[in-house]
């Protein structure tokens, strides 16, 4: 009993000196979302991750660290990018980027940060961005997503039309280059195919983008806008539409 005793106190020591010894990485985060909404949809999922990661035996060595209220800010370039620089000038190093951010602040703070190739942060990864045009390397060399490109939705959406043998469909799709970019790749990989194996099969009766304005004064636009889209497929017969757009506009087009 007693040597029982003696071994799980060795255990215990091993392993609180085991955790002592531990080298800290601390994380930067830069998150573009009130502080209350953070808690609710992230913070919890991120805690978690950070826990398994950290009790992982290959990561027995170091500790990651993460300061969840540090880099709160918003979806406007000038206002993250003094976040971002305001981070950076104050202790500790932070080694990586993790940021929820829009495409627009994304984008700045990457190629800021590759052209002149801060060594304080040198790879920004996103768990939400999934514009295709930040698959750029040149520009967005420290960039890396952790979800999938809205270019990978096409090979789906391509399995689906052949599956169902839906040959004759329309396209409707947002403005803007994270769905306007991921619309002409789809469009354009059909249509290689069909000249490879000279198919002629896709018939593209209808293609439409919206323009929609994010603004609480431009509901009854963005509505009429809309409804002179879904006439247009209705005039031409259009049954099977491919929609490629963000929730809000989603749910709009939708309810319409």
């Amino acid at each position: 009993m007693e040597k029982l005793n003696f071994i799980i106190i060795l255990y215990t020591f091993l392993l609180c000196n085991l955790n002592a010894n531990r080298f800290p990485v601390n994380l930067g985060g830069l998150f573009t979302v009130n502080q209350l909404s953070f808690y609710n949809q992230y913070w919890t999922s991120i805690k978690m991750a950070l826990n398994h990661i950290n009790s992982a035996v290959v990561t027995r060595n170091i500790t990651l660290i993460l300061n969840e209220t540090e880099g709160m800010t918003q979806c406007d370039i000038g206002y993250a990018v003094k976040t971002f620089f305001e981070m950076l000038s104050k202790p500790p190093k932070r080694v990586v980027l993790l940021t929820n951010a829009c495409q627009t602040v994304i984008g700045q703070i990457t190629e800021t940060a590759t052209y002149l190739q801060l060594p304080i942060v040198s790879t920004i990864f996103s768990f939400t961005e999934t514009d295709p045009s930040l698959a750029a390397r040149e520009k967005y060399g420290g960039f890396f997503r952790i979800v999938p490109s809205d270019l990978m939705h096409n090979n789906v959406r391509r399995e689906i039309l052949q599956r169902y043998n839906w040959t004759r469909f329309g396209l409707i799709y947002q403005t803007g280059s994270q769905f306007t970019l991921a619309a002409n790749d789809f469009l354009s990989k059909l249509f290689v195919q069909d000249k490879k194996y000279d198919l002629h099969k896709w018939e593209v009766n209808l293609t439409r983008s919206i323009s929609y304005r994010m603004s609480k004064n431009t509901y009854e636009e963005n509505s009429k806008s809309i409804e002179n889209i879904l006439n247009d497929f209705k005039a031409r017969d259009v049954r099977i539409v491919i929609g490629n757009f963000n929730q809000k506009v989603a749910e709009h087009v939708f309810c319409q």
